[in-house]
């Protein structure tokens, strides 16, 4: 059975029971995930990409600009943090992400503030192409327990010595319905663009912890442009913390735009300074196609 039909056998389930879980579990069969017109996938953090690429539901700071801006409201303190990605895409290449993060969220700021950068580096099918993008997000409670982001990006693109560069911006909503349940929708790339990077989405998440030791994530990602099948990518992810501070994670990700399937691993260590991810990622459609990824964070 295909993942999105679980989601709306989900969903009509809940209208019968009444469970807030599978209620927000069931709404994903109204929007859809991360639409990617290339084949590969796109780096959104460790954490994430860990979980199949969802976390538009939950919070995590070094990963707020890159998936729901709502989510810094959350943050306590200051972070730092900075992720690699290898992404060997065919036996031609490999694309590479770098990724530095600073944010704060003081009691006694005016409103929390994150910047985020993130470069990536295509060495594929002949290509030479390099993107940074330069994200600031800020966030504010606007309702109780619903918080609104917004994420403001310059990408600065060079192809083949050819530059470009082209702002863009998102706005999210994260709302903490339970302590254990969160739901998130975001609007990422609000203008207007002819860049394939740059397509409209309606992306919405969940995040239900169980008891403290089970996490569980889900994100459905709609391209609103450029989309004629009306396709869709599906993710979901499990987080278990068997061992305190040392969470291990496994997600997948069925991307219905190009019929291809990823499953990812991870695990995490969270000290009371410090804080180490890693992920590990692999298209079971092609042999030849897998990511592997580290960040390191510090607490203040």
């Amino acid at each position: 059975m295909k993942l999105h039909i679980l989601f709306k056998t989900a969903f009509k389930k809940s209208l019968h029971s009444g469970s807030p879980f599978l209620f927000g579990l069931g709404l994903c069969c109204f929007f859809t995930f991360n639409f990617t017109a290339q084949a590969q996938t796109p780096f959104t953090g460790v954490i994430s990409n860990s979980l199949g690429g969802a976390g538009r539901a939950a919070i995590t700071p070094e990963e707020i600009g890159l998936l729901n801006p709502a989510a810094l409201v959350h943050q306590k303190g200051y972070q730092l943090s900075t992720a690699y990605r290898d992404h060997n895409v065919t036996n031609d290449g490999s694309v590479y992400n770098l990724l530095a993060h600073i944010s704060e969220n003081q009691p006694d700021t005016m409103f929390p503030l994150a910047i985020t950068y993130l470069k990536t580096r295509n060495f594929y099918h002949s290509a030479n192409d390099t993107v940074e993008d330069f994200h600031l997000t800020t966030a504010s409670m606007i309702f109780k327990n619903i918080s609104l982001g917004i994420d403001v990006v310059k990408h600065d693109y060079d192809t083949a010595g050819v530059e470009e560069k082209e702002w863009d911006g998102s706005l999210g909503l994260m709302y903490i319905v339970t302590q254990n349940l969160g739901l998130g929708l975001v609007h990422r790339n609000l203008l207007s663009s002819d860049s394939p990077y740059l397509n409209r989405t309606l992306e919405f998440g969940i995040n239900y912890n169980f008891n403290e030791f089970l996490r569980f994530v889900g994100d459905i990602i709609f391209a609103t442009e450029k989309n004629p099948g009306k396709e869709a990518v599906y993710i979901a992810g499990l987080e278990h913390k068997m061992i305190d501070n040392f969470p291990l994670r496994v997600g997948f990700r069925w991307d219905d735009v190009i019929s291809e399937n990823y499953w990812t691993l991870g695990f995490g260590w969270v000290g009371p300074k410090l804080g180490l991810d890693f992920a590990w990622e692999k298209n079971f459609s092609k042999t030849d196609e897998y990511a592997s990824s580290v960040d390191l964070k510090v607490y203040f």
